[in-house]
């Protein structure tokens, strides 16, 4: 007979003789003591064999009770533990739509039913030596399932076991659930709402795996840790965890009653924080396409100094009204460095979103610190400097326009130019 079979039976009905004995060679085995080895090797083979004699009996009994016991993908007593509906199996296919939902999650489906049959479903899903489950070997009906079996009346013990399947569809619903109207078309549908039990404790089981204290993962990076710290070395690790959980719990002091998958778990799933995220405020806006259109506002200071530069070029060209008219560039510039610095202070890589995708590049090197790197090489960096240098130039000479109607001579646009490409290095 199948060891898995075996082993089962043997837990069952000699349950204390069999932990007994089998404690007792692990301790032989360990202290390489021969004779007692074999005492206790004796002992177990004959609660194996006692073990296996009870099988035909426990296959008449427990296919009769399976029938108490149902598969299920949306136990209706998560709900509510007083629901009586029938046992709801939803077949959804797998699909890369993005959600989390039945179909897209591999789980496996859970079981309700009377609570006092549920070592029938314990049994059921044994894995035996052939890499499948006793319930996919009744399925199959294959010959190995018979031959482990070796009973006279398999066809009907296969049957009672698989009653366990019921149909899995049902258009009834409880007075006990919530329930929602759904709009179809010009019509409705009024929906029971369910939990997909599997995917509840499958979230669980990925916190406990990854993200919590006492997980694998995390007990593997502090003992690289502590060896790191024991020998004098540097180690850099992460430890994950995921705060703010809460505890639920299905089933108060019986959670059996509610279903099998929730009883394997003491009745206590998680609840992930469902707050909504705490945003940083931001009193600049990042330019979508062009920073010198909608980041630079023409406010008093800004409206001064060109009105001053007016008043300066207006004068003699001497070298007195080349230093003040180069004071001036350079003061508006600063101004505009200033509001390059504001967009700068957002958190790096704000440019990586699609909202900014029509900002040209050299603007995001501008702009955004994640280049800071390149705006500091000066291999790298020509190209965004002299677009810049040319952007300037080019809003300068429309915001002269513009204030006073007049646009600037080709000798003070060329003046203009040479004091922006003299001082770029502000812009970096």
């Amino acid at each position: 007979m199948d060891t898995i079979i075996t082993d089962f039976l043997a837990t069952k009905f000699y349950k204390k003789d069999f932990e007994k004995w089998g404690k007792e060679l692990v301790k032989v085995v360990k202290n390489n003591d021969k004779e007692k080895e074999e005492i206790a090797k004796s002992e177990l083979s004959t609660i194996k064999h006692k073990a296996n004699l009870e099988l035909a009996d426990w296959l008449e009994n427990s296919s009769k009770r399976a029938g108490q016991l149902s598969l299920t993908s949306h136990p209706p007593k998560f709900s509510h533990p007083d629901a009586k509906i029938d046992a709801i199996v939803a077949n959804c296919k797998q699909k890369n739509d993005g959600l989390l939902r039945s179909g897209n999650v591999e789980v496996d489906l859970d079981v309700v039913g009377n609570a006092a049959s549920l070592d029938v479903n314990k049994f059921l899903y044994l894995e035996l030596n052939n890499g499948l489950t006793i319930l996919q070997n009744l399925e199959q009906n294959n010959h190995y399932i018979k031959q482990q079996f070796k009973v006279s009346n398999f066809d009907e013990i296969k049957t009672n076991f698989l009653k366990i399947k019921k149909s899995g569809e049902t258009t009834k619903s409880s007075d006990k659930l919530k329930q929602v109207y759904f709009p179809v078309d010009n019509n409705y549908h009024l929906l029971s709402l369910l939990t997909p039990s599997a995917i509840v404790y499958k979230l669980k089981q990925r916190i406990n795996d990854n993200f919590q204290a006492f997980s694998l993962k995390n007990k593997e990076v502090k003992g690289q840790a502590e060896k790191a710290l024991k020998n004098g070395d540097e180690f850099i690790g992460i430890l994950e965890n995921i705060w703010n959980l809460t505890a639920f719990g299905y089933g108060g002091t019986k959670p059996q009653n509610i279903s099998v998958i929730n009883n394997k778990n003491g009745g206590i799933s998680y609840l992930l924080s469902s707050m909504p995220p705490i945003l940083k405020k931001r009193k600049i806006q990042p330019p979508k396409q062009d920073f010198f259109k909608t980041n630079i506002y023409l406010g008093d200071w800004l409206k001064q100094d060109f009105e001053y530069l007016r008043k300066v070029l207006s004068n003699k060209n001497n070298i007195k009204v080349h230093n003040k008219r180069n004071e001036v560039i350079i003061n508006i510039m600063l101004q505009i460095k200033t509001e390059i610095d504001k967009v700068r202070n957002i958190d790096k890589g704000w440019s990586n979103s699609d909202t900014y995708a029509k900002l040209p590049k050299w603007q995001k090197i501008l702009l955004d610190n994640q280049y800071k790197n390149i705006r500091d090489d000066k291999e790298e960096n020509q190209d965004f400097l002299s677009h810049t240098q040319l952007e300037f130039a080019k809003w300068f000479s429309k915001i002269y326009n513009k204030l006073f109607n007049t646009n600037l001579g080709d000798t003070e646009i060329t003046d203009i130019e040479e004091v922006i490409e003299d001082e770029m290095e502000v812009f970096k």
